[in-house]
């Protein structure tokens, strides 16, 4: 009967532990739901900077950088970040804002680890395939793969001066309302 129910007990694990990660919004303050969102400083006179940071997302181990998940996901970044900025702007009671300086980072993290390969792994030599021995027989060089994952962390700083008047000739100048708005639709439902 004990073992019946430590058996039960060890499926009910097995399958609790394949349960999905939750989706969590991604428009949300640095660290509110994970590793992830934005962060803003008041830099006086009317100047703020808003940063955020994206949630490592898998890429190419490869070749990281010309991933195609790369450039959806800095300009998935780069639309918060504006998203943010037409917020603070206008919940102080200004109309718009211009960008001032805007730095792009991306973080490409890449890791090798050691896996074990399965005891009679299949090999190819100079006369075919041969299984090789287990590990206790051989010298242990033989007994371990190496995995590469990437992973790309993108980050975006936007320095941002507020505006009580719009500038409608300054292509720098972002009126807070229409960007909220067009963000909004456009990215109400991001996640990570």
């Amino acid at each position: 009967m004990a073992l019946r129910a430590a058996a039960v007990f060890s499926i009910l694990m097995l399958v609790g532990g394949c349960a999905a990660v939750e989706p969590r919004p991604a428009m949300a303050p640095f660290g509110a739901n994970g590793e992830f969102g934005y962060s803003e400083r008041d830099l006086g006179d009317d100047l703020r900077e808003i940063d955020y940071v994206g949630a490592p997302i898998a890429v190419s181990s490869a070749s990281p950088g010309s991933d195609s998940r790369v450039a959806p996901e800095q300009e998935k970044v780069r639309d918060l970040a504006l998203w943010r900025a037409a917020e603070v702007a206008s919940s102080g009671g200004f109309v718009g804002f211009r960008v001032e300086q805007e730095t792009r980072d991306n973080d490409f993290i890449v890791t090798e680890e050691l896996v074990p390969r399965p005891m009679w792994y299949p090999m190819w030599g100079y006369y075919g395939p041969y299984y090789r021995s287990p590990w206790w027989f051989g010298d242990g060089y033989d007994t371990f793969d190496t995995r590469r994952r990437a992973r790309l962390r993108a980050k975006i700083t936007l320095r941002i001066k507020l505006l009580h008047e719009p500038l409608p000739g300054d292509p720098l100048y972002m009126d807070a309302a229409a960007l909220n708005a067009e963000i909004r639709t456009k990215r109400a439902d991001a996640t990570y």
